[in-house]
């Protein structure tokens, strides 16, 4: 089919995919494809008679009218929250240095009398 009998048959013709009527032509370098303008699925090839053979203007399938509208501009990312690094104030059983040393040599005589066999915990 030629652009002219496409343009002469057109309301006559239908999509394969969706049955629409809505066809029109679309330009991919080197060729002519009918396209739906409902589902913009590719329904064939169109013969290019002449080099003046001239496509008329389509508007943008549906499918891509609401890509051509402008983004609108909802500014940067919020911050991400991070939490407060730990100091040592913010144990939650606070210790004096003495405790902490007393618990340190206890964990510090089970490990070494584990480690020389003479203590079994089980």
């Amino acid at each position: 089919m030629t652009v002219e009998e496409f343009q002469n048959s057109k309301g006559k013709l239908h999509c394969k995919q969706c049955d629409s009527l809505d066809l029109y032509i679309k330009k991919v370098p080197p060729h002519l494809g009918v396209y739906c303008n409902t589902c913009d699925k590719w329904n064939g090839w169109l013969k290019q008679t002449s080099e003046g053979t001239s496509i008329p203007e389509q508007p943008l399938p549906p499918i891509f009218q609401a890509a051509a509208e402008p983004i609108p501009n909802w500014g940067p990312p919020p911050q991400e929250v991070k939490p407060p690094r730990y100091t040592p104030n913010q144990i939650s059983h606070p210790q004096t240095l003495e405790e902490r040393v007393a618990s340190l040599e206890h964990d510090i005589r089970i490990l070494a009398q584990l480690m020389l066999g003479k203590r079994r915990d089980g």
